[in-house]
């Protein structure tokens, strides 16, 4: 469980640092993309904390199987 809280504050510090959801209301005034890869790499960390969401429940998941 240690680990899995250790991995979404990596993933937390690299959505920072990349620059992820930052933006302000005077940034929309004018449209360029600036950052074409920001898209992309949200994305991804979306799917990476969705496996992790899955991976926590696996683990120790809060019901129990018939079969267990």
């Amino acid at each position: 469980m240690l680990t899995l809280a250790l991995a979404f504050l990596a993933i937390h510090v690299v959505e920072r640092a990349l620059g992820m959801r930052n933006a302000h209301e005077t940034d929309y005034a004018t449209h360029r993309h600036a950052r074409a890869n920001v898209g992309l790499t949200a994305a991804s960390a979306l799917v990476l904390h969705s496996f992790l969401d899955g991976s926590a429940y696996q683990t120790n998941p809060p019901w129990r199987w018939p079969w267990q």
